[in-house]
């Protein structure tokens, strides 16, 4: 094949300026996370999280959400830098051990995809990768603990009287079984799910077995109206392969067919502020 006949892709079209930023947790330590990357340019810019979740959790535990509070602060503040000023230079943090590391120009095909490659760079915690790399451990709590007690929050800052409707347990038809259910009050039981695009394996179980529950307690007895699989689904994210999030969309709809099945309802959400709005408005219907 002659030299002048190779055909290579075009360069991406938008230029961007992008960088990490590092959290020292422990003052003195002399020890940095990559906690958030973010990107500027003329096409656009944004600032996320670094490092998942479960990453967090592992690392943290109980304390996860001051950790979670202090990323947060970070992206706000320097999020409303980047808007104005679309460049890094004259941001100050407002965290002493937060530092931006250094800055380099991108060009990607938009703003997602500069991102991804600002993680592939410096962030190791986060999951960029098409595999599926489901490796549960035995110390984490239930797979969506975190995630209801967050649910129960929201819903009891608002109606204090369900605060009892979470986390109820019934005996089942089946001699010996307990049912431990997500939330049951006022005619409505509902279990909360998940669909992370890094634990799929995991959650499929955990979400098969759900509907089973459900679909036996609501068999069972006659003083449920409607039986409900609150699921949060995830949003696009640069933090997860093409790969990831396809197979997570994959995972939804043989649920959605499996609830269909069973003669249940499947609510989706994306945020803790949905399924707690859920809840509130499926009690009082």
């Amino acid at each position: 094949m002659a030299a002048e006949s190779l055909v290579f892709p075009a360069l991406p079209a938008q230029a961007f300026q992008g960088a990490p930023i590092y959290l020292e947790p422990m003052m003195g330590s002399g020890e940095c996370l990559t906690v958030l990357v973010a990107v500027a340019g003329a096409a656009g810019m944004r600032v996320i999280p670094a490092i998942r979740p479960v990453a967090i959790r592992a690392m943290y535990g109980v304390k996860s959400g001051h950790f979670n509070g202090l990323v947060s602060l970070l992206q706000e503040s320097l999020h409303d830098h980047l808007e104005k000023w679309r460049s890094f230079d004259g941001w100050r943090s407002p965290l002493v051990g937060a530092r931006v590391g250094d800055v380099r120009p991108l060009l990607a095909d938009d703003v997602d995809h500069a991102l991804r490659q600002l993680i592939l760079l410096h962030a190791s915690l986060s999951a960029v990768d098409d595999a599926d790399d489901d490796q549960e451990t035995s110390t984490e709590e239930p797979l969506d603990a975190h995630w209801w007690k967050d649910i129960k929050s929201a819903v009891v800052a608002r109606r204090p009287a369900l605060a009892t409707g979470f986390h109820v347990q019934i005996d089942g038809q089946i001699e010996g079984y307990r049912f431990r259910l997500g939330f049951f009050a006022h005619g409505l039981v509902a279990h909360f799910g998940l669909a992370r695009p890094d634990r799929l394996s995991s959650d499929s179980r955990d979400l098969k077995a759900k509907l089973w529950e459900l679909q036996t307690v609501q068999t069972g007895r006659l003083d449920i109206r409607e039986a409900s699989l609150v699921l949060c689904a995830p949003m696009p994210s640069p933090l997860y392969g093409v790969r990831q999030l396809a197979s997570a969309r994959a995972l939804i709809s043989e649920i959605q067919q499996e609830a269909v099945d069973r003669h249940l309802s499947l609510h989706s959400v994306t945020t803790t502020e949905e399924a707690a709005e859920f809840l509130i408005q499926r009690v009082a219907a």
